[in-house]
C-alpha cells in the first residue's frame, strides 16, 4: 500500500482538514468541563483523554505552518475522526495572536467556541492554579506586579498573564477578524451554570449534531483558596472595566456582575 492510500486508510495520517472546531478558550472558564459534557456526545469526537489539549497550533507551530497535520490527527483516535463533529479544546488558542490564523489555514471553516468568565475571578483562579503547580511561586499581587514588569519589558507572556487572559475585547476582535461571527460561538461561564440544559442545546446545534439530554453539571478542577482581599478586588474591577463595556458594546452583552464588586 502506497504512503497516500495509508493516509486514506487511516484518519489519523490525513492531512486534510477533520478537526471542525475548537474549544479555544478562556483559560480558567470552563473549557475542561465543557470537555467533560461534549466527551458523552455520541455524535462529538474529541482528542484522546490523555492528550486533552492538543496545543497543535502553538507547541508544533512549525508543523502546523508546513501543513503536517498528520501530527495534529494523531492526536485524535480514528474513530474520534470519524465523528460528524470533531473538536479540539485548547484554551490558549484565544490569547497567542499567531494562533487564529494557523487554525484559519487548517481548516477555513472551522467553528469556534469561546468561554468567557468574570476576567478578577478568571485571573485568581489562574494564579491558584499555577501556584499549586509550583509554576508561580509569588504571592498573587507580587504576580501580578511581576506581570506588569514582564509585560512593559519583553511583552506578553504565556504564564504571567493574569490580567492580559481577561482582557477579552482584543481578544474577541483578533477572533472575528480571523473567522465570521456565524462561525464563533461566544458564552459566558454563567451559561453552563445557570442554564446548563439550554446552553449545551446551543452548543450542539452551533455543532451540527442531533441536541441530547444534558449530563449533570459538573466541577472540574475546582480549587479552594481564601477569598481576594475588598481593596484589591476593587483596584482588579477598575483595571477590567473599561474592557469589560468594549466587550459589552461588541457582543450585546449586560456584563454589571463582572463591573460591580465581587460578594
Amino acid at each position: 500500500m502506497t504512503t497516500q492510500e495509508n493516509a486514506t486508510a487511516d484518519p489519523a495520517l490525513s492531512t486534510t482538514p477533520q478537526v471542525s472546531f475548537v474549544v479555544a478558550g478562556a483559560q480558567k472558564a470552563g473549557t475542561r468541563a465543557l470537555r467533560n459534557y461534549l466527551s458523552q456526545h455520541p455524535d462529538i469526537g474529541l482528542s484522546r483523554d490523555t492528550i486533552p489539549e492538543t496545543h497543535f497550533f502553538d507547541q508544533h507551530a512549525k508543523e502546523a505552518e508546513a501543513g503536517r497535520y498528520d501530527i495534529y490527527h494523531a492526536n485524535f483516535d480514528a474513530e474520534a475522526l470519524r465523528k460528524p463533529a470533531v473538536g479540539d479544546v485548547t484554551p490558549l488558542y484565544i490569547f497567542d495572536p499567531a494562533i487564529l490564523p494557523r487554525i484559519r489555514r487548517y481548516n477555513p471553516g472551522m467553528k469556534i467556541i469561546v468561554l468567557l468568565r468574570d476576567p478578577v475571578a478568571r485571573a485568581y483562579s489562574q494564579w491558584a492554579m499555577q501556584h499549586d503547580l509550583g509554576l508561580e511561586r509569588r504571592a498573587f499581587v507580587a504576580a501580578l506586579l511581576h506581570e506588569l514588569y514582564w509585560f512593559c519589558r519583553y511583552g506578553q507572556h504565556i504564564l504571567f498573564s493574569y490580567v492580559q487572559r481577561g482582557l477579552y475585547a482584543g481578544q474577541i476582535t483578533r477572533l472575528l477578524t480571523q473567522f465570521p461571527p456565524e462561525q464563533c460561538l461566544i458564552l459566558r461561564t454563567e451559561d453552563l451554570r445557570v442554564a446548563h440544559a439550554q446552553t449545551l442545546a446551543r452548543i450542539h446545534r452551533f455543532l451540527g449534531v442531533c441536541v441530547q439530554e444534558a449530563p449533570p453539571p459538573k466541577t472540574v478542577h475546582s480549587r479552594s483558596y481564601p477569598a481576594i482581599s475588598p481593596p484589591l478586588r476593587w483596584v482588579l474591577r477598575q483595571v477590567f472595566r473599561r474592557d469589560i463595556r468594549k466587550l459589552e458594546q461588541m457582543l450585546g452583552w449586560d456584563c454589571r456582575d463582572w463591573r460591580a464588586p465581587l460578594p
